[in-house]
């Protein structure tokens, strides 16, 4: 395999191992699969609420149209992405209302003038939720 200079983890994939445009598909809309980030997200507020400590949880942004790695054969992947991206926050409001934990919309930054790429903010995009998450904790910070 060949190392991306962008990105040198991805130098540890095995490539053949990765799954075709079908195989994600189905791996995406298997239930089980979304049900293990939500028991896992679930798993990392008692672990925080457990030391005594406040949680805030947050969406993420993505863009598809801005997606790069060169590692997806097809868009119909990045497709599927996004579908997960949109599962994944829709799974993190429930848990956020279910449990009264704060939530920052981070998905409502999917802006170009706010990232890098996909999903990872620059500078104004950093502040922009910097701004988001004080205002969700500002009534923690005075209690």
């Amino acid at each position: 395999f060949e190392i991306n200079r962008q990105s040198p983890a991805y130098g540890r994939i095995r490539f053949e191992n990765m799954p075709t445009s079908e195989e994600q598909s189905r791996n995406a809309a298997a239930e089980h699969r979304m049900q293990a980030f939500g028991d896992n997200l679930r798993r990392c507020v008692a672990l925080v609420r457990g030391a005594g400590a406040e949680i805030v949880l947050a969406t993420i942004p993505f863009r598809k149209e801005a997606f790069g790695t060169g590692l997806l054969a097809d868009m119909g992947s990045v497709d599927t992405i996004a579908a997960l991206v949109d599962r994944n926050n829709a799974t993190t409001r429930s848990l956020a209302a279910e449990l009264r934990i704060p939530l920052v919309e981070g998905n409502t930054l999917s802006r170009e003038n706010l990232l890098h790429d996909d999903c990872h903010f620059n500078e104004a995009g950093e502040k922009a939720l910097g701004l988001m998450l004080a205002k969700a904790i500002d009534h923690l910070v005075r209690r």
